[in-house]
């Protein structure tokens, strides 16, 4: 059944789809309700037939037993009809039939009207039951005529209860059509409710992530940056000291073997820390702060080139990038000995495409495979489906190129 009440108007209207009633949801939590109108009904109008004393003895007990047999039928395909609507229409015909039979002998009955009338509602969708609340209200000018086979007697009658048959339809379907609405509106509520839920869990796990990238990236730029240092300068302390042993020579390789195993750690929690994405920071000013960090502590010139407009990239695609930069900086500040480096981000043919070039040393990569920084960019490239590239030779510098595919391959 649609609405009757109209969410952004605030208007009711008696319009119901017979669809929309086939659950009887609300009908069934009061279930308690309307058993308890039918047996008051049922009883008042059993002492209106019993107390009649205008009915001969023979036809009270039988007006009394089609009552019995109403609330017999109630009992066994009524009571289901408000669980299950497979049951509405022969419980509805069944009463329709009992009535008439009654109101046939004695019209004291007609107040039975008042349950009969509801259980159309409960157990029928919302055009099902005005048919069924027609067939109940019909019953009474068709049965008083065949008491008086007259047109007269008919159009009287029928015109006594068409006022209470519209009046039923219209509080029924506007009854009905509210009730789909709260339903409804229950429904959108809880399904608000689980989408709160499922965003404040969001919106916490994306906490927690950034929370993590900022821990990894504190401590990358900070704790493991200072620890590299620190080796750096320990190796170049130790060159310049002379060869034999000396304690300061020894106490320089102790601070060089703790920088190194502290560096380890670092780099260890960074590892652990970071996540599968980068939301505080774009991928291209992650770039040019990796530059400014590398030529304040490693000397060289770096040109970062970034190319303009490029498209949109998937979360992963960013973490592969920015961690190859890393990467590729770290190599060149320990093996290339470089004067200026290079670093390069374009789109090219469905691919992002991220070029680091020195002109440091170089190597022979049919000789060397790059050691495990190298292997290990490798793979998280491949694993993101893309491609490293390696071009190098001694004294020529060298060049990583790394291929990712966009969001439309």
């Amino acid at each position: 059944m649609t609405g009757v009440v109209n969410a952004e108007k605030g208007a009711m209207i008696p319009v119901v789809d017979e669809e929309a009633t086939a659950g009887p949801h609300y009908w069934e939590r009061n279930a308690l309700a309307w058993h308890v109108l039918t047996v008051v009904v049922l009883i008042a109008t059993s002492v209106f037939v019993a107390l009649d004393d205008r009915l001969p003895q023979n036809s009270r007990f039988l007006v009394l037993s089609l009552l019995v047999a109403m609330a017999i039928w109630y009992l066994v395909a009524g009571i289901e009809g408000v669980v299950s609507h497979l049951r509405g229409w022969p419980y509805i015909i069944g009463v329709t039939a009992l009535f008439s039979g009654a109101m046939l002998i004695s019209q004291n009955v007609q107040p039975l009207l008042v349950a009969l009338v509801t259980h159309c509602f409960v157990v029928l969708a919302f055009w099902q039951a005005t048919i069924g609340v027609t067939l109940l209200f019909l019953a009474v000018p068709v049965t008083i005529t065949l008491h008086d086979p007259t047109l007269e007697t008919f159009l009287r009658t029928l015109n006594a209860v068409s006022l209470p048959w519209v009046g039923s339809v219209l509080l029924g379907g506007f009854i009905a059509g509210v009730i789909t609405q709260s339903e409804r509106r229950a429904g959108l509520i809880e399904e608000l409710q689980r989408t709160r839920e499922a965003l404040a869990a969001e919106r916490h796990r994306a906490g927690v992530r950034q929370e993590r990238e900022r821990l990894a990236a504190d401590i990358h730029d900070t704790l493991a940056q200072g620890l590299a240092s620190i080796v750096l300068l320990t190796q170049v302390a130790q060159r310049q000291l002379p060869q034999e042993s000396t304690p300061a020579r020894t106490t320089l390789e102790l601070i060089e073997r703790t920088a190194r195993e502290n560096l380890a750690e670092a780099r260890a929690l960074v590892e652990a820390l970071t996540p599968p994405d980068l939301r505080e920071t774009t991928v291209e000013e992650a770039l040019h702060r990796l530059a400014a960090r590398h030529i304040e502590q490693s000397g060289p010139t770096v040109r970062v080139e970034v190319a303009d407009n490029l498209p949109p990239r998937a979360s992963h695609v960013e973490v592969v990038l920015l961690r190859a930069a890393q990467e590729g900086l770290t190599n060149v500040r320990k093996h290339a000995s470089a004067t200026e480096v290079r670093i390069g981000l374009s789109y090219k043919d469905g691919y992002f495409e991220l070029v680091i070039a020195d002109d440091g040393v170089g190597f022979d990569p049919s000789v060397c495979d790059g050691g495990y920084g190298l292997r290990g960019m490798r793979n998280r490239v491949e694993a993101a489906g893309g491609q490293l590239t390696v071009s190098s030779a001694p004294g020529q510098g060298t060049t990583l190129c790394i291929r990712l595919p966009g969001e439309d391959q």
